[in-house]
């Protein structure tokens, strides 16, 4: 596990290599105007309800013993929560609407590592059957990840275990962004259930992919535009090197 972490995080530093020896930078311009519009809409309308959200937990708690305590307590959580919200909408957004973009260009990428130019041909009923599975890889997920993200925003109430709520909550972002990009080049090679078997043996891969990701979208306007084409990059280099080892000793999912 700590190998595929980090190997993952060895390939986002090779990204703008890859991107520069394959000539992958046209997906760069298209994905970045995507992924720029949904982002800057999803996190500024997230913004604008973090306070109406604060204020509706504040009016709930009806007593004065320890209003302020309370009162800080309910800003620290809508902040939570509102992060959470928007991230989670984003990856399962972009995951369909950038789909059809990110699939060839860990298409094109995979070719060029392994030399068989002679993928799959573009059409329209590819890139349905590409959204269509995106929907079904993100409606799998985004069930699981809401309900352990709710497990750990109840802990954070808890007294002695809040601090280890916010850690909790980003580790599970990380693991299902890291899923989703590293199901672009998976799904040239399994089902749903076989790609989630092998993210799973390779949680480490998927957690370092995720994790930086989100780093990534952090970074005011650039990130939003780099996030989506880095991450499918990192991905599909650390997923086709551990998918020779799995064809060299025979695993099937």
């Amino acid at each position: 596990m700590i190998r595929d972490f980090t190997d993952m995080i060895s390939a986002y530093f090779q990204v703008f290599t890859l991107a520069s020896r394959y000539k992958l930078y046209p997906y760069l311009i298209l994905s970045g105007i995507i992924s720029f519009i949904i982002g800057g809409a999803i996190f500024t309308g997230a913004y604008a309800f973090s306070d109406d959200i604060g204020n509706f937990l504040k009016d709930v708690y009806p007593w004065e013993w320890e209003r302020a305590a309370v009162d800080v307590i309910a800003e620290w959580f809508s902040g939570i929560l509102i992060t959470v919200i928007g991230f989670l909408l984003y990856k399962y957004i972009i995951l369909i609407l950038v789909g059809p973009i990110m699939s060839p260009l860990s298409e094109k990428l995979e070719e060029g590592l392994s030399g068989d130019t002679s993928g799959i041909q573009f059409s329209w009923a590819r890139m349905i059957k590409e959204m269509l599975r995106g929907i079904r890889i993100g409606l799998r997920n985004i069930f699981k990840e809401i309900f352990y993200t709710i497990l750990l925003l109840i802990a954070s109430l808890i007294p002695g275990v809040a601090f280890l709520s916010a850690p909790g909550i980003y580790m599970v972002q990380a693991y299902y962004a890291g899923f989703g990009n590293m199901d672009f080049f998976l799904e040239r090679h399994y089902n749903v259930k076989g790609s989630a078997q092998f993210v799973r043996k390779y949680s480490g891969a998927a957690v370092a992919n995720g994790a930086i990701f989100l780093l990534i979208l952090l970074i005011p306007v650039i990130g939003l535009i780099l996030a989506p084409f880095m991450a499918t990059i990192a991905a599909t280099k650390v997923g086709y090197d551990r998918l020779l080892i799995e064809e060299d000793f025979g695993y099937s999912y």
